[in-house]
């Protein structure tokens, strides 16, 4: 099977690679054919260039479509590779994102083939261990303000489908995220549209979106009592440079504070 990995960055080659051999050590095997798709905006380190970070995912992708844009911006950038991708099922993957530990490929497929209306398959960063704050039993840990349900088969289900989906380290499938685009504005955020969310901090629900939403299932793939998939390796590095992500919702590109 063909599979794209769809990557948003910035110049910060060092992460990029860091969590590009997490990915390919934890998540891709030798079953699929695998194309990166990425798009690296011009902010970030300044001795090194947008080019520097695509000489790094060249070394591990032989197959690769990139964009080095002008300007930075997080929803163009977030357009740009999923306009890109032709394949059944997506891979997300932000440049900061590193992936602890194995993740069986294969089952995910398995499991979104045997549920035509399962939209996608997150990566947890919570875990869930017994004694973590947002596990709240063996069958339900809390995600996103709402309880999801282990449904016996190695995921939870959301309960219902506002501000149930995201995209940070997503097994996703084209037939539900292609509509979506269509929804897309220049003041919001990608992610926040396919949670439904009409603005941010208000809570409502996004009206012209809702209906499409209802119909699809979201899930984490995780099992009980087990570790967080991932971490954010640049929350440190964000602060050691001086940059800010923009406001949760907004589709900006990243603040220098100083």
């Amino acid at each position: 099977m063909k599979i794209d990995i769809l990557m948003i960055g910035v110049i910060r080659p060092k992460i990029i690679e860091e969590t590009t051999v997490s990915l390919i050590e934890n998540v891709l095997n030798d079953n699929h054919q695998y194309r990166m798709i990425a798009n690296i905006d011009p902010i970030g380190e300044t001795k090194y260039t947008q080019e520097d970070c695509i000489k790094v995912l060249k070394k591990y992708f032989k197959d690769i479509v990139y964009n080095c844009p002008r300007n930075p911006s997080v929803n163009n950038a977030w357009k740009w590779v999923m306009k890109n991708s032709d394949t059944k099922y997506m891979w997300f993957k932000e440049d900061d994102i590193k992936i602890l530990r194995k993740v069986d490929l294969d089952d995910m497929i398995r499991i979104m083939d045997d549920n035509p209306k399962l939209s996608m398959l997150m990566m947890d960063k919570h875990g869930t261990l017994p004694n973590h704050q947002r596990t709240i039993s063996p069958t339900k840990i809390l995600r996103s303000t709402m309880e999801f349900e282990y449904m016996g088969d190695n995921w939870y289900k959301a309960p219902y489908w506002f501000k149930a989906a995201g995209i940070t380290s997503t097994f996703v499938k084209r037939d539900f995220l292609m509509p979506c685009m269509k929804h897309f504005k220049s003041d919001r955020s990608p992610n926040n549209t396919i949670k439904g969310k009409q603005t941010i901090r208000t809570g409502q629900k996004n009206t012209e979106i809702a209906p499409f939403l209802k119909q699809w299932d979201y899930g984490y793939y995780q099992t009980p009592n087990a570790g967080k998939h991932f971490i954010d390796v640049g929350k440190e590095w964000r602060a050691k440079l001086g940059y800010e992500k923009p406001p949760r919702g907004v589709a900006g590109t990243w603040m220098k504070i100083r």
